[in-house]
């Protein structure tokens, strides 16, 4: 009983962060569209800032819970260690953040490697009945040398969990080799598993492999991408012209090309298949993939200090356009629906109350 807006299904809420400076610098803010009544949001934009202002990223929602981290590696360097970069869960319905410890090192990691870059998701294990963060790790070689592509990309990447009912981390595998992998653009947590897109070239248009890591199990698939999607150098951004995203409780991937069209496939298995090809009528800049079930709306992004648009997906002949009023600047780099929970993040009494057989979700 504690969620109080179902994932996507009935909150006309959600949360963007736009990248503001050319240093990328990201500021949070909360955007309605539609007939919402903003009065039942308890939290206003100065609060969401103040709650996460040491954080550049969200991963969520997951029953109202969302993790946040500082990805200070975009760059190349981190802002304090190796392993001691910020990351929190964050619970805005309580205004609560929990400090995650910090990441362990993988075992037997060789002494000339130091960890560079992380991905991560973040979901809910029903085996256990525990919230969990995954983050894929690279590497690059340890020295004072500038960061080049030879030194982060030729070392398969790690998989390290973390678990909220036990609050540590642990290190599950390594992947078959090396990718670039994707930070999402909205929240990709369907049937117990996280997804990533991967590629084998860094800042590429096209990628190579999805990224598959079931919670409950802790099972890591590699699964190719569908070859009959649109190929070849064809939109504005290349390094955004291809998303996840859920659609109809299904893994899929948007495909956008030439800046007006774009393909919808869905993942069923290890089977492709294309959902629909839509024409629009305006140019947008990239999907962001955050998709409103209800109102069968796609969400994307048309470029610095132009704002938001919805693309109607029932209306297959003129594909009605929602634009978007905003209050940011720069462009739009990920977004999340808002939800509410009442579960508590630093009482860990309530999770011994699990071993009493009951369950919070």
């Amino acid at each position: 009983m504690h969620v109080k807006h179902d994932y996507v299904r009935r909150t006309n809420c959600f949360i963007a962060q736009f990248i503001v400076t050319q240093a990328g610098e990201r500021e949070p803010e909360l955007l309605w569209f539609g007939d919402c009544d903003k009065s039942n949001t308890i939290h206003d934009y100065y609060t969401l800032q103040d709650s996460i202002a040491s954080y550049n990223h969200i991963c969520g929602p997951c029953y109202g819970i969302y993790y946040s981290w500082s990805d200070s590696t975009r760059y190349g360097y981190e802002r304090n260690s190796c392993y001691g970069i910020p990351r929190c869960l964050w619970n805005p319905a309580l205004n609560e953040i929990k400090e995650l410890p910090p990441m362990i090192t993988k075992p037997n990691l060789s002494s000339n490697l130091t960890y560079h870059r992380e991905f991560c998701g973040f979901g809910f294990d029903p085996v256990t009945v525990d919230y969990k963060v995954v983050a894929i790790k690279g590497y690059k070689i340890l020295s004072n040398e500038p960061y080049t592509k030879t030194n982060y990309l030729d070392y398969p990447l790690s998989i390290m969990i973390y678990s909220l009912r036990t609050d540590s981390w642990r290190y599950l595998q390594d992947l078959s080799k090396s990718y670039y992998v994707r930070q999402n653009s909205c929240y990709n947590f369907v049937n117990r598993s996280f997804y990533w897109l991967g590629s084998y070239i860094e800042f590429t248009y096209k990628s190579d492999v999805i990224i598959a890591i079931d919670l409950a199990t802790e099972e890591c698939q590699e699964i190719g991408l569908p070859e009959a999607r649109i190929k070849g150098s064809m939109t504005y951004d290349e390094e955004y012209s291809e998303r996840l995203m859920v659609y109809n409780d299904s893994i899929a991937l948007v495909a956008l090309y030439d800046n007006y069209k774009f393909d919808i496939w869905t993942l069923t298995g290890r089977i492709w298949s294309k959902e629909l090809t839509v024409k629009l009528d305006c140019w947008v800049k990239k999907p962001l993939g955050h998709y409103y079930v209800d109102n069968n709306l796609l969400l994307f992004d048309v470029g610095p200090n132009y704002g938001l648009i919805l693309c109607d997906l029932d209306t297959e002949d003129s594909w009605q356009i929602k634009v978007m009023t905003i209050t940011g600047s720069g462009f739009c780099e990920t977004v999340s629906a808002y939800m509410e929970s009442l579960v508590p993040l630093n009482d860990r009494d309530f999770w011994k109350e699990r071993d009493k057989g009951l369950s919070f979700v």
